[in-house]
């Protein structure tokens, strides 16, 4: 390459020397003959270069259908080796092509050197978005935040790049610059305070795999409760169940308090958690013939079956006196029921907690709390099951010769 510049050189000369045109315009015009004639070559080389390479690889993805050739056609990773190759080429014919002027040779390497810095640093980030374009593809890495790792490559490599750069205008060696840079950390500290707070959140937060996209997050402190769409550096996209984004910082989700409900959907099942008020006046003990009516119900004979396997134990104690330890109210039959009920409903998951339970006596009544699991954790489907649940216990107190507390109902 190198000798058909030096034989163009010789010939343009040559041929001006023939014409009679003046020494200092034959160098002039040699020197920009020959830079329009690298231009041009430059130019024609790349378009017939990346329309070859473009008609090879869209062949390839035609036939193969494959995530790697339609991520390397989508970030034109080839077309940006062909540039630096081109760029390099160029470099190298500098000095030939300013043969008679060396002043510009030294401006126009160093030019090239930062554009050679500029494309490598570019090849290397477009080469990582293709490999995240084809990771994405499979779903063992649908979950991780490619874009918060690229925009922390993107900030190194810009600093890399800035470094590489000041060394070649100032003509120092990198380490000087680097040192140089160090007593100026301060003013960089608080200028990319942001950035930098930003990056220590996310590393936190994809090293502790404390978030991943797709996973159903609540942040009260943003008002923030839906799925996680996004994971940058500075900010985590939220989808809110009411169609709204919301961005929350970062760092705020790296260093305070939020809700993840991704070991909830893992597990396959999602606990609900009520309370009803009872009246307190209508707690009483069951009499042989009330006994006998509930015995019918479902979970009830078994509880009372214990029941008296209890107080058989417990003779000496049930001495025939009016109030007996052991005697049974309809408080406790219908708390039985709630148990076989929620045991034996399909929708609720046995083999995890199943709690009916008497919380503290208010002045509006007795609270009876319940707890269990559902088998789904679909959104619809547990607050259809949740409903269900609750309407046919509400409903169902009543059987039990209970009434439901109600602040503006009237109890005689």
């Amino acid at each position: 390459m190198t000798n058909h510049i030096l034989e163009l050189y010789r010939l343009i000369h040559q041929v001006l020397n023939r014409l009679a045109i003046p020494a200092h315009w034959t160098n002039f015009t040699t020197m920009l003959l020959l830079v329009i004639t690298v231009v041009l070559f430059s130019i024609l080389f790349q378009k017939i270069a990346n329309k070859m390479v473009w008609l090879i690889l869209n062949k390839a993805d035609t036939q193969l259908h494959t995530a790697f050739f339609r991520a390397i056609l989508k970030y034109r990773v080839v077309q940006w080796v062909i540039l630096l190759f081109t760029i390099t080429v160029i470099e190298n014919l500098i000095p030939f092509i300013f043969l008679d002027y060396p002043d510009f040779v030294f401006f126009s390497q160093h030019l090239l050197d930062i554009t050679i810095i500029y494309v490598s640093l570019k090849l290397l980030l477009v080469c990582l978005y293709a490999l995240s374009e084809i990771l994405r593809q499979r779903d063992e890495f649908t979950t991780l935040p490619f874009n918060s790792y690229l925009q922390v490559i993107k900030i190194i490599l810009l600093c890399v790049g800035i470094l590489f750069a000041f060394s070649i205008l100032t003509n120092r060696s990198l380490w000087s610059v680097v040192t140089a840079l160090g007593a100026i950390s301060a003013i960089l500290m608080l200028i990319f305070k942001d950035s930098i707070m930003g990056f220590v959140g996310s590393v936190q937060i994809t090293t502790n795999d404390l978030i991943r996209i797709g996973d159903w997050i609540t942040v009260s402190q943003y008002n923030a409760n839906g799925i996680v769409k996004d994971i940058t550096l500075t900010s985590v996209k939220i989808m809110n169940y009411d169609n709204t984004l919301t961005s929350v910082p970062t760092y705020s989700l790296a260093s305070g308090a939020f809700q993840n409900w991704r070991t909830m959907q893992e597990s396959g099942c999602r606990r609900f958690n009520r309370t009803m008020i009872l009246v307190s006046r209508d707690i009483r003990f069951l009499n042989d013939t009330d006994l006998e009516k509930y015995k019918t119900i479902g979970g009830v004979s078994d509880y009372l079956t214990q029941f008296r396997q209890q107080q058989q134990n417990n003779l000496a104690i049930n001495d025939g006196r009016m109030i007996s330890p052991f005697q049974v109210t309809n408080f406790d039959i219908f708390m039985a029921y709630a148990r076989w009920y929620l045991k034996h409903h399909l929708a609720i998951d046995s083999s995890q907690t199943i709690l009916v339970r008497q919380l503290d006596i208010t002045s509006t009544g007795i609270k009876i709390e319940i707890l269990a699991f559902t088998r789904t954790t679909n959104g619809i489907e547990y607050e259809s099951i949740l409903a269900e649940v609750m309407n046919h216990l509400l409903a169902s107190v009543s059987f039990f010769d209970i009434r439901i507390y109600e602040i503006n109902g009237k109890v005689d």
